[in-house]
């Protein structure tokens, strides 16, 4: 049952820290592909909270398994907040480190930054738009949609993520059943933005949850976004991944100044993939940061969770096989 709470709280949008600062530095991408059900579910205007519980064994190879990864990971509360957006970069960024040519860096520093993380300005003005309620089979339809007349710049910090080249797997632990996806080099930097995909958030994540909706009616997957956006014309385009996931690419410029203050800029296309939902676990002493969850199901359990633990302290947080 969700419960709503009225508070206002930045619990969603600022990333839990390890001592050692962490960032910038290399991290481990792990991945559960698990069903995790959405235990104690709480609402407030800014976003939402629920503290996680693996339903299925997923990886797992016994109960035993199952039960110490859900003792790990359902410590404590995940939180979302709706200004906290993640974006994929189709073009990759040039890195500070490369902006400054700076002798000796990292090699994984030097890496074109792949995607983004970043909070919304909370006077950033949203897309406005009037919806037909779905009725006999027939999904709901935009009626219409403004949006600002120019898409408004703002300046926030950024935590940039720079793939590496393809790592080798971390081997199995028992206790912590987990995929390793990909090894990412997590920077921050300040950085203007100007783009509508960042106006369009609320959209795109009420489509998704239409998306969700039709498929527990019994309704066409995605027949939101078919009947949706055809008529309605704006400063993005959609597309249907494989896995029947809507995505949402516009066009984004960075404004960005390097250590002698030369400026920069970048104008590309980012991607926005509202299934795929950033959230942070403040209270969470486990060492794993950085997580998305995955949800494709209409009722409360999420499909796979994703997290990124420090490289230089994996071994001492999963342990060792």
């Amino acid at each position: 049952m969700t419960q709503l709470v009225q508070l206002n709280s930045r619990e969603g949008l600022e990333e839990r820290l390890a001592a050692d600062g962490s960032i910038p530095g290399l991290f481990h991408q792990v991945a559960n592909e698990s069903e995790f059900a959405m235990r104690e579910l709480e609402t407030h205007p800014e976003g939402w909270s629920f503290r996680p519980q693996l339903m299925t064994a997923g990886l797992a190879s016994s109960a035993r398994e199952t039960t110490a990864f859900n003792e790990s990971i359902g410590a404590s509360r995940v939180h979302h907040h709706f200004r906290r957006m993640r974006l994929e970069l189709q073009d990759g960024l040039t890195p500070q480190a490369v902006l400054n040519n700076d002798a000796g860096s990292d090699e994984h520093a030097t890496q074109p930054i792949s995607a983004i993380e970043f909070e919304i300005p909370v006077d950033r003005p949203s897309a406005k738009f009037t919806v037909t309620p779905a009725s006999h089979g027939v999904s709901p339809k935009i009626n219409s949609l403004s949006l600002p007349d120019d898409p408004e710049a703002f300046t926030t910090e950024v935590t940039c993520f720079h793939r590496t080249t393809a790592p080798p797997p971390i081997p199995s632990v028992t206790g912590y059943p987990f995929i390793h996806v990909n090894d990412l080099y997590i920077t921050k930097e300040r950085m203007t933005i100007i783009s509508d995909i960042t106006s369009c958030k609320n959209l795109f994540d009420y489509a998704d949850s239409q998306r969700i909706y039709n498929q527990e009616e019994g309704m066409t997957s995605g027949g939101f976004l078919l009947s949706g956006f055809d008529d309605v014309e704006g400063p993005f385009t959609s597309r249907r991944s494989e896995s029947g996931i809507d995505l949402f690419d516009a066009d984004i410029t960075f404004l960005r100044t390097d250590r002698a203050g030369n400026y920069h800029t970048y104008k590309g296309r980012a991607t926005y993939n509202p299934s795929l939902t950033p959230v942070t676990m403040p209270e969470a002493v486990d060492g794993y940061g950085f997580a998305t969850i995955k949800r494709a199901l209409p009722d409360t359990t999420l499909t796979g969770a994703i997290f990124m633990v420090r490289a230089s302290s994996a071994e001492d947080i999963m342990g060792n096989s």
